[in-house]
């Protein structure tokens, strides 16, 4: 048995784009992440007082399948928070140079309107039908 499951909170970088792909619609966006970093003076990572915060960003390519990817469309755009759950995956491509590169991308499960870009919170009943 494994699992493979992956909860984020960020915003969209870019508006959603949508395909027709085997007879349902997926919804693709890129989403910013931001993690906070602890380290050390020495450089080491740790819970202690004293240590200063740093922050790095990570980025995903998302996915989201049918009825939800239509939500996504309707309602979320560029600078909106989400929160999302789904599964990770890693992709390989080739670069323009022709070198291999590889991305980390979610195809979402559930997604949730946390934020609309300069607004207030968003009401809790703002999660995305099953």
């Amino acid at each position: 048995m494994s699992m493979n499951q992956i909860n984020v909170i960020g915003r969209l970088t870019r508006d959603p784009e949508s395909r027709a792909a085997g007879g349902s619609t997926v919804v693709t966006f890129p989403l910013a992440a931001p993690t906070s970093i602890r380290s050390t003076a020495a450089g080491e990572n740790s819970g202690s007082e004293g240590n200063t915060a740093s922050y790095l960003t990570n980025f995903f390519r998302v996915e989201i399948w049918g009825k939800r990817g239509d939500y996504v469309m309707r309602y979320i755009k560029q600078g909106d928070q989400i929160a999302l759950s789904g599964e990770l995956l890693l992709r390989k491509y080739k670069t323009a140079q022709g070198l291999d590169a590889w991305s980390f991308d979610i195809q979402a499960t559930s997604v949730t309107l946390l934020r609309k870009k300069g607004a207030a919170a968003v009401p809790a009943d703002s999660r995305i039908p099953s």
